[in-house]
């Protein structure tokens, strides 16, 4: 989650979501998850509340 292949994946996948809201007036979000956080007990809600989209939308 730290390697800054990834993190500048998500800045560019964060980046098109927000061209894409733009040109579309629909909410884009990208959520960046860890595999390990993700397991059959958690909804797509509580992932979303503690992935690092907010992470990159602060940059």
């Amino acid at each position: 989650m730290a390697d800054p292949l990834v993190l500048a994946k998500a800045e560019a996948a964060y980046e098109w979501c927000r061209n894409a809201t733009e040109a579309t007036d629909k909410p884009w979000v990208y959520l960046l998850i860890p595999n390990d956080a993700v397991d059959e007990s958690k909804s797509l809600a509580g992932l979303a509340a503690t992935s690092m989209s907010s992470a990159i939308k602060a940059r």
